[in-house]
């Protein structure tokens, strides 16, 4: 293992093996980096870390643009919520979305308490008994905590947990964190603090090397914005637009040119046999108005084909030469 920490002449510092360029994701998470994934309720942080997951784990691309250089062995440790839940999610998620689900651990600990030596050497024995991971990610931040995020000495000793915890396995750091609850100016209008909403003790605004910021584009379901403007070393994207696709299957990607997200939902639900409108608009929740014009949409750009003409209900199946 590469020396972490102690005593250094410059000469041994400069020709020292230490990790810390190579890309893991291209634009988005390089090694050794300490990352905080920042969003409001319901923003969609955890399945933008579970599909970080999954494309770390098999390599090629993330979000269907960004390189992934190598596969890599990830733990992500889920603090809260139903298991179930997340089991659900990520087989919606890998009906689309590859992944080597051997190379991810998954450790459910709600409420474990990583700030104390028990809750540490939990973490630290569970992991040491599979591999050693380059990637640990830990959702949410304030379920790991028994002590206080806006008190500075507990938070002291969380960020030393998990430096340690880092540098045990040499492994890159996600933390997924909630911003706090919208600032208004005197006028009642939203101020958009970017990053600066993080939730807690000032350390948490110190501690990582960049903060990817997602959040919902208003008057857009599906739509987010996923921005970083703390970053130390100016290798990440500054603001990306996503398209959250739900809820089966379930993933996000970078936003096209004139995307439209029902065009998603409708591909995805109909099928080379053919499914009628009432079918559709039943399966992803939107009225038959909305759901007919995105077929004519499709029809009209190869993507599928209507197969009773002239005859009711309207069905329309996948035109195989027109799905990738």
């Amino acid at each position: 293992m590469s020396k972490l920490n102690g005593r250094y002449l410059a000469s041994e510092l400069v020709k020292a093996d230490l990790k810390g360029s190579a890309p893991l994701i291209m634009d988005i998470l390089f090694e050794r980096d300490n990352t905080v994934l920042l969003g409001k309720e319901k923003a969609g942080k955890s399945i933008f870390a579970m599909q970080m997951a999954c494309a770390l784990s098999v390599g090629g691309k993330f979000l269907g643009a960004y390189d992934v250089p190598k596969a890599v062995d990830v733990v992500y440790i889920q603090a809260e919520g139903k298991l179930a839940n997340t089991q659900s999610n990520l087989l919606n998620m890998t009906k689309v979305i590859d992944a080597d689900l051997d190379r991810i651990l998954w450790l459910y600990y709600p409420s474990i308490p990583f700030d104390t030596p028990t809750g540490y050497d939990e973490i630290i024995t569970q992991i040491a008994s599979w591999r050693r991971p380059e990637v640990i990610i830990l959702d949410p931040l304030y379920m790991a905590m028994s002590g206080d995020l806006k008190d500075d000495v507990t938070s002291r000793k969380m960020i030393e947990n998990l430096r340690k915890l880092a540098d045990a396995f040499e492994a890159t750091t996600v933390l997924v964190h909630h911003a706090h609850r919208q600032v208004r100016d005197q006028k009642g209008h939203d101020i958009n603090e970017g990053d600066n909403a993080i939730f807690g003790s000032f350390v948490w605004k110190a501690y990582p090397d960049h903060v990817l910021m997602i959040e919902k584009v208003q008057g857009h379901k599906n739509y987010r914005r996923l921005s970083c403007n703390t970053q130390r070393m100016g290798n990440i994207v500054e603001s990306l637009d996503l398209v959250l696709i739900e809820p089966t299957p379930l993933y996000f990607e970078k936003k096209p040119e004139n995307h439209r997200p029902i065009d998603d939902l409708v591909l995805a639900n109909i099928s080379q046999d053919g499914t009628s409108i009432d079918q559709l608009k039943s399966r992803i929740d939107r009225n038959y108005d909305t759901v007919q014009a995105a077929c004519r949409r499709l029809q009209t750009l190869g993507k599928i084909v209507r197969v009773n003409p002239n005859k009711y209900p309207v069905i329309y199946a996948l035109e195989k030469r027109g799905v990738n």
